[in-house]
């Protein structure tokens, strides 16, 4: 019975080693997979960031920047204006003498 008893603790503490074991694999391999999500994580974002980069410098290139778009607009503005202002100049004095 002696022997029986030992060979059952024998057996209990193989089980358990067996069992710590397998838990810091679990272990292991849940830390591998956190870790591998982290570094796509920071993958992706890098990714997106120089597609981001690539966009604004392509949209700069296809259709100017902001900047551009105003300060010509802004001319288109000031030269109509200034016709404009010619226009009224130069048949103000006709206009009046029509009323």
């Amino acid at each position: 019975m002696a022997t029986q008893s030992g060979n059952i603790q024998k057996l209990l503490q193989a089980e358990k080693r067996a069992q710590d074991v397998i838990g810091q694999a679990r272990a292991r391999k849940a830390a591998r997979r956190k870790q591998g999500k982290d570094e796509a994580k920071i993958e992706v974002t890098n990714y997106k960031k120089e597609k981001e980069i690539q966009f604004k410098q392509m949209q700069n290139d296809v259709l100017g920047s902001n900047e551009t778009s105003e300060l010509t607009m802004n001319q288109n503005t000031a030269n109509q204006k200034a016709d404009m202002e010619y226009l009224v100049a130069s048949n103000e004095q006709a206009v009046i003498e029509r009323i």
